[in-house]
């Protein structure tokens, strides 16, 4: 299955490019044919208390630091939140 990723700038007005977002272009991008599934992911979940909890942890630490052993190429880590809409 193939999955396409848009990712967004933080927009200057939150409450309007959500409120847009789920009630005009959600709407319109459901109609393509072949989608089975849709789903959100925000990136905001970085101030989570639990997320900056596991990050700063022993095991956090050690996953983070392993990353220089194996990926030689470039690596981006992205925390998110998903729900289906």
């Amino acid at each position: 299955m193939a999955k396409v990723i848009a990712m967004y700038g933080n927009p200057k007005d939150r409450a309007a490019f959500d409120r847009y977002y789920f009630e005009q272009h959600v709407p319109i991008a459901r109609k393509v044919p072949g989608l089975r599934h849709d789903e959100i992911t925000r990136c905001e979940i970085g101030t989570m208390a639990a997320v900056q909890i596991a990050l700063t942890s022993a095991e956090g630490q050690a996953t983070a630091a392993d990353l220089a052993n194996f990926a030689d190429g470039d690596v981006q880590v992205y925390f998110v939140e998903t729900a289906s809409v």
